[in-house]
């Protein structure tokens, strides 16, 4: 969040220029020192204008405000890896009864969190990870050269897409159909995510755009007390991929994307006519340092590293 900084005057100009002398030399000032500040002479009078020569405050890369706020959820709004975990296993538990079966290890969905979550995509993908994970497969298989192999792995266990997606969300219907004080609880926004979303909608268009099903993020935002229109929840079943609306959407004005998986920002930054999007990467959602290092080497991204943050973007 930006720094506001108030000159000292009257009776404290004194005493705050002192406080700030001594913090400066002591190395205690907020953000990145661009040059250092000269400490001998200090004038109190001009410690105000020093200070804020000297501060590097964080900047999102334009100043038009945009007319439409697009966030992912799962990974920005929402923490639902957990739950992603446990309804793999319960999936898988229906496809190969005589390797998965009864609720899944805390090990697994440690190891799921931890490890696989920042290479999934869509939640139908959860499975065959979890598969290939619980039968010992080298780790790098599913992970970095999960989406080269995608493809090949769905012909492996002789499933599709349409197969693994239904599955998937069917067994989300049963388990919130039986338990859905569970479900809910595997679920959890991200400390600050609604106090953030409330923000944004006081003040304009805010548009959900994910690959989980619209109806279990409406049922996610009712739980979180958010009052989010439905019509502007785009999920899985209302897009083809991100890239294609986002450029639909454009048609309707200027717009910021957040997103916590850089792939789909790549993606994004790969579209000509999305060139003047503003791409804005969560830097708390599902991703690896590298992945994170890449982002904030990438002039075109611009990171934040909190869910408050969100009410920042211009």
């Amino acid at each position: 969040m930006p720094l506001v900084a108030l000159a000292p005057c009257g009776a404290f100009a004194p005493r705050c220029a002192c406080a700030l002398r001594r913090a400066l030399h002591e190395g205690r000032t907020y953000g990145r020192l661009r040059r250092p500040l000269p400490i001998a002479g200090f004038s109190p009078f001009r410690a105000f204008r020093a200070f804020r020569g000297c501060i590097s405050l964080p900047r999102f890369p334009s100043f038009t405000m945009s007319e439409i706020i697009v966030l992912d959820f799962d990974g920005v709004i929402c923490d639902s890896a957990p739950e992603n975990a446990a309804t793999a296993w319960r999936c898988c538990c229906r496809l190969w009864p005589e390797q998965f079966s009864g609720a899944v290890p805390r090990e697994q969905i440690e190891r799921f969190c931890k490890e696989l979550r920042p290479y999934m995509e869509t939640g139908y993908q959860s499975i065959i990870q979890t598969k290939l994970l619980w039968s010992g497969a080298p780790i790098a298989s599913i992970t970095r050269e999960f989406s080269s192999r995608l493809e090949e792995l769905l012909a492996s266990i002789g499933e599709t897409k349409s197969s693994l997606k239904a599955l998937f969300g069917g067994e989300r219907d049963r388990w919130l159909s039986e338990d859905m004080g569970g479900w809910l609880d595997h679920n959890s926004f991200y400390p600050g995510a609604a106090e953030a979303l409330c923000e944004l909608l006081s003040r304009g268009r805010v548009v959900i755009l994910t690959t989980k099903e619209c109806r279990f993020v409406e049922r996610l935002m009712e739980r979180a007390g958010v009052d989010f229109p439905k019509e502007e929840i785009f999920g899985l079943e209302r897009i083809k991929n991100k890239e294609t609306t986002l450029s639909e959407m454009l048609q309707c004005g200027t717009m910021a994307f957040v997103e916590d998986r850089l792939a789909t920002l790549e993606r994004v930054e790969a579209v000509p006519a999305l060139e003047g999007v503003k791409l804005v990467y969560a830097t708390w959602g599902y991703s690896t340092p590298e992945q994170r290092a890449a982002a904030k080497a990438n002039p075109r991204i611009f990171c934040i590293d909190n869910p408050l943050a969100l009410k920042e973007i211009p």
